[in-house]
């Protein structure tokens, strides 16, 4: 009986170390045919993009010149272009709007030197213009208001960068540092033509706030008839 147990055992070991083996192959495997996969089906989507030569030599030029100016934003307007002619939502979107990104803040880290004369206004341009653009394409408020910050320091002389940060805060759904920004743009702008426009989002504002922070009342509970009411 001992030494049938002990055989068991023996298969019992090269059985779970056989099957350990095969589960790690289908993890390794598998998992690398679904990323394959998925690969392939991106290039399918991307087969017969009219910008798509347009990228590559992007791609050729920003290789040979890493940290030139003008090959980093040829890089990000190419992928910007392609990532617009995409379907909207797409994983291949997506991905060449992050890529476009990817480089405009590259092009936008660079020195005052590296970007030439006016690289104050240059920056602006590129935040107002393209980044904006991406962010609204992707639909995130939050990175709109976050670039909204960045111009509003650029140029904060600037009532519409203080405006629109505001609304994309309030748009993400931050409306106390929303009202902030509204409040300090009368103190800044007070003289805008949008003035009557700014008090009444500060109105809707404060409401917004006292109603989040206001407890809500409970509800009284219904009398319950008394024994003898029915008698």
């Amino acid at each position: 009986m001992l030494l049938d147990r002990q055989r068991v055992r023996f298969w019992q070991r090269w059985i779970f170390l056989f099957m350990a083996i095969l589960m790690a192959g289908f993890l390794i495997f598998g998992y690398s045919g679904v990323i394959g996969s998925c690969s392939r089906n991106q290039q399918t989507q991307r087969a017969g993009n009219p910008y798509n030569d347009q990228v590559n030599k992007a791609l050729a030029a920003l290789k040979a010149s890493p940290n030139d100016a003008t090959a980093l934003s040829a890089a990000a307007q190419a992928y910007q272009t392609r990532g617009f002619s995409e379907p909207d939502g797409s994983v291949v979107q997506q991905q060449d709007l992050q890529q476009a990104l990817t480089y405009f803040e590259h092009y936008l880290k660079l020195p005052d030197k590296a970007l030439g004369a006016g690289a104050k206004a240059t920056r602006l341009a590129v935040l107002a213009n393209d980044v904006t653009a991406i962010y609204s394409k992707l639909n995130l408020p939050g990175k709109m208001a976050a670039t909204y910050r960045r111009l509003t320091l650029l140029d904060p002389k600037n009532p519409d960068y203080l405006a629109q940060y505001g609304a994309y805060l309030q748009q993400a759904g931050n409306p106390d540092t929303a009202l902030l920004v509204f409040e300090q743009y009368l103190q800044r702008f007070p003289t805008s033509p949008n003035v009557a426009d700014i008090k009444t989002t500060i109105v809707s504002l404060k409401a917004q706030i006292l109603a989040q922070h206001t407890p809500q009342a409970q509800p009284s509970p219904t009398p319950k008839p008394s024994p003898t009411a029915s008698k």
